[in-house]
């Protein structure tokens, strides 16, 4: 019997471009995109593991790509994230049916602490409960260190709990521990996908 639905954050509950990051970097510290894609992501690990202070790892990859970060480059990335990240409202209101029904409904995100106090204060992680962050927990999404860690402190077992997920490489390490793992394509997917574990409609409203 399935307990909690755990969703991720970032490209299923959160609308954001998919080149977003690298365009603002590439843009704001005028490198090219080809440079930025061998070097943010590879280097970006630890941050969002929290192995490393937000202002550290800017500073360590401006030096890294021989830039020199600007001196209102916080304010430039809190302005940037409030701008072009959005929540997905349709995707809020099946999380809010679910949790009326009474499923637990934890969030699973590999995240910034940066991004985490953004987003706190624009009250995108409502309706969730608890939120499980790669930052504070020390290990990111697909390492199946964080799947047992979340199944732990809820107390629940790996069949107990549905996985939704944009990444095929995370869905496909939730179902390795025995969640029941859904990639998230659209909206309308999801509700198809939902729907043999729910006897109700989950259709958001129009």
């Amino acid at each position: 019997m399935i307990k909690a639905t755990i969703f991720d954050f970032g490209g299923v509950v959160l609308d954001f471009p998919p080149t977003g990051i690298e365009n603002f970097v590439s843009n704001s510290l005028n490198i090219s995109m080809d440079l930025v894609k061998k070097t943010l992501f590879p280097t970006g690990g630890e941050l969002i593991e929290g192995k490393v202070l937000e202002n550290t790892f800017w500073e360590n990859y401006a030096h890294l790509v021989q830039r020199v970060l600007p001196s209102d480059w916080e304010e430039q990335l809190r302005e940037f994230f409030s701008k072009n990240a959005h929540v997905n409202s349709k995707v809020i209101q099946i999380a809010q049916a679910l949790k009326e029904k009474g499923f637990l409904l934890p969030l699973l995100s590999n995240i910034s602490p940066f991004q985490v106090k953004i987003f706190k204060n624009l009250n995108y992680f409502i309706p969730f409960d608890p939120l499980l962050f790669s930052c504070e927990i020390g290990f990111k999404k697909p390492d199946p260190r964080i799947f047992k860690f979340l199944l732990e402190k809820m107390d629940l077992e790996p069949q107990e709990c549905l996985f939704i997920d944009d990444d095929e490489q995370n869905v496909n390490a939730a179902n390795n521990l025995g969640l029941n793992g859904i990639q998230f394509q659209s909206v309308q997917k999801l509700i198809c996908d939902l729907a043999p574990f729910f006897a109700f409609d989950l259709s958001p409203k129009k």
